[in-house]
């Protein structure tokens, strides 16, 4: 593995840390983080968490811009609900 290879995955584990602390994925009374997992074990790829699929860039997006807290779940509800095909940029522009 290269160097830029396992400060990438260093950084990707970071984003979903601060996710899951945003997201209350989070036990502030036992320190513990919820499990989760990499589709594929593909790191910056897929999370698995608490039976959520959530793409990575959707992570960054959401903790790089600093969208409010109910919004990501509100989103992923929605594609499910409607079945809709939608990215988190365009439903963020206001995409419905």
């Amino acid at each position: 593995m290269t160097n830029l290879q396992t400060k990438f995955q260093a950084i990707c584990e970071l984003y979903v840390e601060a996710f899951m602390r945003k997201h209350g994925f989070f036990d502030e009374n036992t320190g513990q983080y919820s499990s989760y997992d990499w589709v594929g074990d593909e790191i910056g790829g897929i999370l698995e968490l608490s039976g959520y699929y959530i793409n990575f860039d959707d992570i960054r997006r959401d903790i790089d811009e600093s969208i409010s807290k109910d919004v990501y779940f509100e989103y992923y509800d929605y594609c499910v609900e409607k079945e809709k095909k939608i990215n988190y940029k365009s439903y963020l522009m206001g995409a419905r």
